[in-house]
């Protein structure tokens, strides 16, 4: 959930906290951040269980469930996960393509970090609800940036 609470703590202005050597209110969720956080997390949690879904196959954890999810993990289970509530996961019509498109390194097979940017990508291009929440994040983050 590092993930969540990094985005989220992006929104508010960076301040540097009196009496603190190196603190700065981006090591803290501020009171207008913790909104964002709660549902940063639930999406995040969403997310991961869309993925544990696919990784290994299987109910449980066991040997096969090794935090990322191969090609032939990726055709037997992604239609478990269209009903997940994520765009990017509904109605796949070139399930391959979309593995390739989620490998952003090309390591030939996909990593929590690179399904979550994907995911989350879907859904700001979407404009879906969510969506709408992580841009706030992208766009502050960017600002923060001076991008």
């Amino acid at each position: 959930y590092i993930r969540a609470f990094n985005k989220a703590r992006d929104v508010a202005p960076d301040e540097s906290i009196s009496g603190a050597i190196s603190a700065s209110t981006d090591d803290f969720i501020s009171k207008r951040e913790f909104r964002l956080l709660i549902v940063y997390i639930c999406a995040y949690a969403k997310m991961l269980d869309a993925f544990a879904m696919i990784d290994g196959g299987g109910s449980g954890v066991d040997a096969n469930d090794d935090r990322r999810i191969e090609l032939h993990e990726w055709l037997s289970g992604y239609k478990k996960v269209e009903r997940h509530g994520f765009v990017a996961l509904e109605s796949i019509s070139n399930p391959k393509s979309v593995f390739e498109s989620m490998d952003s390194d090309k390591g030939g097979m996909i990593l929590l970090g690179e399904w979550c940017r994907y995911l989350e990508d879907a859904e700001v291009r979407s404009m879906t609800p969510l969506g709408e929440k992580f841009a706030i994040g992208i766009k502050s983050r960017e600002a923060k940036r001076g991008k």
